[in-house]
This record gives structure tokens, sequence and C-alpha cells, in this order.
């Protein structure tokens, strides 16, 4: 186990943060289906951007436009484990 000790600012920062995880395979309408969830959120992760590119018909810039209409504020990083690969 892991045991981090943090200061209180940093804290109370991570405890009040919101992030949505957007896979590839759910669809690229999702921003529209739950905008709640995407108004609210810091920081969008669209994952496995690039194993399922290929596969699946899926416009990831619908889905950063899509987000920040909502949340014009919101970070988004385009994500893949699998291949090590992502970007802003």
């Amino acid at each position: 186990m892991l045991k981090v000790s943090l200061p209180c600012k940093l804290r109370r920062w991570l405890t009040s943060f919101n992030a949505v995880l957007l896979s590839v395979p759910e669809g690229d309408d999702k921003v529209s289906k739950y905008p709640v969830m995407f108004r609210a959120a810091d920081v969008l992760l669209i994952a496995k951007s690039f194993a399922c590119a290929a596969l699946l018909t899926f416009d990831i810039e619908r889905v950063k436009n899509d987000a920040r209409k909502l949340n014009p504020k919101v970070d988004i990083f385009v994500i893949d484990s699998k291949n090590r690969r992502g970007h802003r």
C-alpha cells in the first residue's frame, strides 16, 4: 500500500476534482445524452482512442466540441493505455 502525505491545500483540491472517463466503444453521443456530467467535469479522458478508432465510427472532435460547448474550461485528454499514447 502506498501512503502519501499531501499538504492541506492540495488535499482539498483533489477531493473536489471531477473527472469523466469516456471510452470510445461507448459512442460519441454521450456528451449530449449526459450533459450534467460533462458540464461538471474538470477533466475529460477519452480512452481507447487509438486502438478502437479504426474499428468504430467515433468522432473525437465532435466529443471535444460538444464538451467545450457545455464547459469551456474542461481539460480534455485523449489516451490509449494499450499503446501508451496520448495527447491533449
